[in-house]
């Protein structure tokens, strides 16, 4: 490892910003025997109606599987992801923490009940992610969580693009705003500061999850006054906004409604907790 993989960051208002730093399927179906022949394919589509948000993509498939879990992702709607999940340890999982991304995109999903974050020892059970998915097809998804045993975490999930069987459909909706940082490894777009965070766009071009943030002494500083920020995890080959909530020994308050500069040294990390190479 060559060194700590570090974005270097300058904003100026009307000046630009410099960064520095390393690294719904649909077929035509003229007969009864061609709907047959679809149905037969494990990349199926139940489709209520001809809207896609009423239609059930049924995938059927292991996903993750270590010593402690197994992950089968069951099914995807336009509103929630359902998976199967089996504890094989003897030891009950207090928490099952996920990050989600299809086909290039990381959603924001949460459990649909807390209950869905434990799993008994030796339990096989049904867990939701709900959020707005939209379309239900996919073809690629990437994971990355933590498996929490014991008030601390016992094994990482860390997934790269599993074929799912359907085709791929992405995502435009995602905020990127100003392109501020981009190499062979992470594109980094800045879209705000706000109150009491700031906004970016992340474009994980790697194969394994990475985590981000501003969290040394001095790393981020703005309009001269030194912050922290809170990290995020940004699954493999996958773009997703990372909300870098801030913070400050001087200051309990945070209220930031305009600036004029900010200067950051903003570090990734894999989920070993191991600073990212340069080249």
């Amino acid at each position: 490892m060559k060194k700590t993989t570090v974005l270097l960051a300058s904003c100026i208002i009307g000046a630009g910003i410099l960064f520095t730093g390393c690294s719904g399927k649909q077929q035509n179906e003229s007969n009864v025997h061609s709907r047959n022949n679809v149905s037969s394919q494990e990349n199926k589509i139940k489709q209520e109606t001809t809207d896609s948000k009423d239609a059930t993509f049924l995938v059927d498939k292991v996903v993750f599987e270590d010593e402690i879990i197994s992950l089968n992702c069951k099914e995807i709607t336009a509103n929630n992801i359902t998976f199967e999940a089996t504890n094989k340890s003897k030891y009950d999982v207090e928490w099952l923490q996920l990050d989600i991304s299809l086909d290039g995109t990381q959603l924001s999903l949460y459990a649909d009940s807390s209950s869905d974050q434990n799993i008994k020892a030796g339990e096989t059970r049904e867990i939701v992610q709900v959020g707005d998915i939209d379309i239900p097809e996919h073809n690629k998804m990437s994971l990355s969580g933590d498996i929490f045993i014991d008030g601390s975490s016992k094994g990482t999930i860390d997934v790269c693009d599993v074929d799912l069987g359907g085709n791929e459909n992405t995502y435009s909706t995602l905020e990127k705003e100003k392109l501020v940082y981009d190499d062979e490894n992470v594109a980094v777009y800045f879209n705000s500061i706000d109150i009491n965070q700031m906004n970016f766009c992340i474009e994980n071009k790697m194969g394994n999850a990475i985590t981000v943030g501003f969290w040394g002494d001095e790393d981020l500083k703005i309009d001269g006054s030194v912050y922290g920020s809170s990290v995020a995890t940004i699954n493999s080959h996958s773009s997703g906004i990372y909300i870098g909530y801030l913070y400050s020994s001087s200051n309990d308050n945070i209220q930031i409604m305009d600036f004029q500069k900010f200067d950051g040294i903003m570090k990734i990390k894999n989920q070993k907790n191991q600073d990212i190479a340069c080249k």
